[in-house]
């Protein structure tokens, strides 16, 4: 079982040396160092700089101060015999640690990404930090390697300048290309407006236009309706007219036949009269 003086929960650093896990006192020694600030003090670099080499190793449950054995107990192995409630509190601890860890990435992650110079420097630090350390040191000769080592940085801080100047050049284009395209981008939304009014305008013609020969329809439809009502209501009384015609026509037919016949027997009876009177002349 986890063993403790104090209390029966472990503590950080307690369960760091059952575990096995590996604690650093301060930070690994990056590649990447951040230019010094011009009023910073060279031995606070060096300081700093040792300080940064220092790391302390706690591993296997064992350090520099725990290395020599205790009496009475074996220290070969340690002792990692834990509950299932120490091993969850560990665990937690561990969680905790990683995101603490992450809150404090992202932070400076946030802090160099607003940041330019921390991020990218300035042309003139480099120069006064090698001047500021000779200064230091007290280096009255130049040597050909400090010499060497100058000439090397202005050829650097030129052409970090030569970049600047490029990557300025360059962004000054882009914001001018912006422009242009926001300006482009303006006349087109323009061009799109006065193209949807226009495109309004026509379809609501359109839709006048399609009331109004809508209505010219329906105008011509009752019209031919009309029309045609009236014309069968003519073939009917024309068709009425033409029945009467008929019978008329026929009746005068009858009636010339009865003139015709009429005429005939006044023409015998005339004839027979004149006969009849020319034979009395005769005799008288």
């Amino acid at each position: 079982m986890f063993r403790s003086k104090k209390s029966s929960v472990p503590n950080k650093s307690s369960l760091d040396r059952d575990t096995g896990t590996v604690v650093r006192k301060n930070k690994k020694k990056s590649n990447h160092r951040e230019p010094p600030c011009e009023n910073d003090d060279v031995s606070g670099d060096v300081h700093k700089d040792k300080n940064d080499q220092h790391d302390v190793i706690i591993a296997n449950g064992t350090n520099d101060m725990d290395q020599k054995p205790e009496t009475g107990e074996n220290t070969s192995e340690p002792n990692i015999n834990l509950s299932r409630d120490e091993l969850l509190k560990l665990l937690s601890v561990f969680e905790g640690e990683l995101q603490a860890r992450d809150e404090v990435i992202s932070i400076l992650k946030t802090e160099c990404s607003q940041n330019p110079e921390t991020r990218y420097g300035l042309t003139s630090q480099p120069l006064k930090a090698l001047q500021r350390d000779a200064a230091s040191l007290d280096l009255t000769t130049q040597t050909p390697e400090s010499e060497q080592t100058k000439e090397q940085m202005k050829k650097i801080i030129q052409h970090q300048k030569d970049s600047y100047k490029r990557l300025k050049q360059i962004l000054l284009t882009s914001e001018d290309k912006y422009q242009r395209m926001g300006i482009e981008l303006e006349e087109e939304k323009r061009k799109h407006q006065e193209y949807m009014m226009k495109s309004d305008d026509f379809v609501n013609l359109l839709e006048h236009d399609r009331e109004r020969l809508k209505q010219i329809i329906e105008r011509e439809k009752s019209t031919h309706d009309r029309k045609e009502r009236e014309l069968v209501r003519k073939l009917r009384e024309n068709k009425d007219e033409l029945s009467r015609l008929k019978s008329l026509s026929l009746e005068l037919v009858e009636e010339r036949q009865r003139q015709l016949q009429a005429l005939n027997e006044q023409r015998q009876l005339a004839s027979t009269q004149k006969r009849q009177f020319d034979e009395l002349q005769a005799k008288v």
